[in-house]
């Protein structure tokens, strides 16, 4: 009995199967008539026969047409577009548009009107220009029938393409493909009839997200080609971004060589000599903070080693950590007024005081009286920083930047744009702070005291950072391709610009340029290794003492490595091995088998990035022909049912 009923009810379930099978939505046929006008233009007649189910199509279709393309720089190419009928089974019927990231969809159809079910013909009707391509030799129209972007299968597609008057049939090149976005299938036939009309229709079904693709060429001189003058003003109306990124580039190019001119062209240099003391009883941390005209990490080392040196203070060293200690000498060496100003800050820190993170404020706290008393006692004097006429040139970098992005043509870019300029703006702070710090640790590695703790530590740190480096690749990639290579160039050369300038922009004084001079030969004399190169009537030999008085100095000035050779010469010219040497009085960290090499390998960048790292924030430095294909050339997009 059940295998009866299961006899009987089989070719129901075949029948309705197949009954299903024939009613899905699809497009029956995909007809496309072309005609070139003799001004470039292409009048295009598209007529689909398709069949709804009111499952996808339930009020009717909608037609994608792109209209914006965008090449690998950014540069825009727009094409015109009108749309002149739209009818449904012949007859008017009501349409509205959306504007697309890169062009348009028409929906065909009504909100409030559902389709009937069945089989019915759209018909669309518009205008385009600027599809043609020039070349040398010949005309072409490189025309994307169908689009590879529908929803639905399309059983059958059809084009054909009517040229001007007078092209000589022969003369006429027809090719073409089929299949998905970038493929080269060959399922179409093609032919140019008696009447010299191109004709090319599938000869297979097209399947969904698949489409047709047609090239038709033929000789010049049947299509006025466009003038220079108006293929420039198409460029310049279509990418308006990319000219006011370019104008704002060399504006603000301009606007730093004419304020450069003005007030940061240095003085002309004085003749340098060797001088073997300090000029004018500087401090090592006022020479580098007049020779680099600001204030850095190394300027507050060379400070601190610079008091340890006149016996106010002892800095040992131990796995990485520095600790210094104050001491009260009877007799001490008078000091230069930002020194006293740092001693007394020094005097708020307990006697022994380690340079770790939990220490940071108290570290800066030091560090900025330090800058100030640096500020007051040498800066107006010597140097100009001019940062007025950088923070104009930041001004004008973000205007044309901001102005750039809201004359991108589409509303997404402009969005994405605006977003991710803000995100990387905080985000990059982050990653530098991060880098800045593994970089900091891997430096400890190879400085005299490394260890196996500091390696960890500076994989540790890599590691970490490494996810936020990648994050921000991954937004600086998004950010070019949705502002385009040449407005990104302007924000890069932009910011490198202002790099440049805030360092060319610094000038010295007259006077300033006096004090460089003889900082300079000051410099000249640590930084010669060997003394009979210095041509001087009297050059001090190097002993111990004087090494150890000027070794503030020479990091300072960055010339320590010379300056340490400098004294192991001497010391092997007095027939003293330098091996001897056991380092400073005033140094307790251990600095290798050899305390000169140690002295010359790293100590001075160590003690900077550890007091950097010290006086860092816990938490800041986080950071949250044959060359086309299927889907080429001008028309396309696709569509779907609403």
């Amino acid at each position: 009995m059940h295998l009866l009923l299961l006899f009987l009810l089989l070719p129901g379930f075949w029948i309705a199967g197949t009954v299903a099978a024939l009613a899905d939505e699809r497009i029956l046929d995909f007809d496309s008539a072309v005609v070139v006008e003799p001004d470039g233009g292409l009048q295009v007649r598209e007529t689909l026969r398709v069949r709804a189910e009111g499952r996808s199509i339930r009020h009717g279709i909608y037609r994608d047409l792109p209209l914006r393309y965008r090449t690998l720089l950014g540069l825009y190419r727009r094409v015109g577009f009108s749309l002149a009928q739209v009818l449904l089974d012949g007859q008017p019927v009501a349409w509205h548009t959306k504007t697309q990231r890169n062009g348009i969809r028409i929906y065909i159809g009504q909100q409030n009107r559902l389709l009937n079910p069945g089989i019915h013909t759209y018909t669309l009707v518009y205008r385009t220009d600027r599809q043609l391509g020039v070349f040398s030799d010949h005309d072409e129209l490189y025309w994307n029938v169908t689009g590879t972007d529908w929803k639905f299968p399309i059983d059958h597609a059809r084009a054909t393409v009517t040229l001007p008057d007078g092209v000589p049939r022969d003369a006429i090149r027809v090719e073409g493909y089929t299949g998905p976005q970038g493929a080269k299938g060959q399922d179409y036939t093609a032919k140019v009839t008696t009447e010299g009309l191109a004709e090319f229709a599938t000869t297979r079904p097209l399947p969904p997200h698949t489409g047709l693709t047609i090239v038709v060429s033929w000789p010049k001189g049947f299509v006025r080609e466009p003038s220079r003058e108006t293929r420039l003003g198409w460029w310049l109306e279509d990418n308006r971004s990319a000219l006011i990124a370019g104008g704002g580039l060399i504006l603000l190019l301009g606007y730093f060589l004419i304020a450069w001119y003005r007030v940061g062209r240095d003085p002309e240099a004085g003749v340098i000599i060797p001088r073997y003391s300090p000029p004018d009883g500087l401090s090592p941390a006022a020479m580098r903070f007049v020779r680099n005209m600001g204030y850095d990490n190394k300027t507050f080392a060379a400070a601190l080693v610079g008091l340890a040196a006149k016996g106010y203070c002892t800095i040992d060293e131990q796995d990485g950590d520095y600790t210094l200690t104050r001491l009260d000498a009877e007799s001490p060496p008078s000091l230069t007024t930002s020194e006293a100003a740092l001693n007394q800050a020094l005097q708020s820190w307990p006697r022994h005081f380690r340079f770790r993170q939990e220490n940071h404020a108290e570290i800066q706290t030091v560090r900025k009286t330090h800058e100030k008393a640096l500020r007051r006692e040498y800066a107006a004097r010597n140097f100009r920083l001019n940062a007025t006429y950088l923070w104009i040139g930041v001004a004008l970098l973000v205007v044309s930047y901001a102005t750039a992005l809201l004359t991108l043509p589409d509303t997404e870019d402009k969005s994405l744009g605006l977003f991710l300029s803000l995100w990387l703006t905080i985000w990059s702070f982050g990653v530098y702070m991060l880098v800045a710090r593994a970089i900091g640790a891997w430096r400890q590695v190879g400085s005299p005291g490394g260890n196996f703790l500091n390696l960890l530590g500076a994989l540790g740190a890599t590691l970490f950072a490494l996810p936020f480096i990648g994050g921000e690749v991954f937004g600086i990639v998004m950010l070019v391709r949705g502002i385009g290579i040449l407005v990104a160039l302007l924000l890069v050369s932009g910011i490198g610009l202002i790099l440049l300038f805030h360092h060319l922009l610094k000038a010295p004084t007259l006077l300033g340029r006096r004090l460089l001079d003889r900082i300079e030969g000051f410099r000249l004399y640590l930084s010669v290794a060997e003394a009979s190169d210095l041509k001087m009537t009297y050059s001090p030999r190097v002993d111990r003492q004087m090494f150890e008085t000027y070794l503030p100095y020479a990091m300072a000035l960055d010339v320590e490595d010379a300056w340490t050779r400098r004294f192991a010469q001497s010391l092997r010219d007095s027939g003293t091995s330098p091996d001897t040497y056991a380092g400073p009085a005033w140094y307790g960290g251990y600095l290798g088998g050899n305390a000169l090499s140690g002295l010359s390998s790293g100590f001075s960048s160590a003690m900077s990035n550890a007091i950097a790292a010290a006086a860092t924030p816990p938490g800041s430095s986080s950071g949250s022909g044959g060359g086309g294909s299927s889907g080429g050339g001008g028309g396309g997009g696709g569509g779907g049912g609403w």
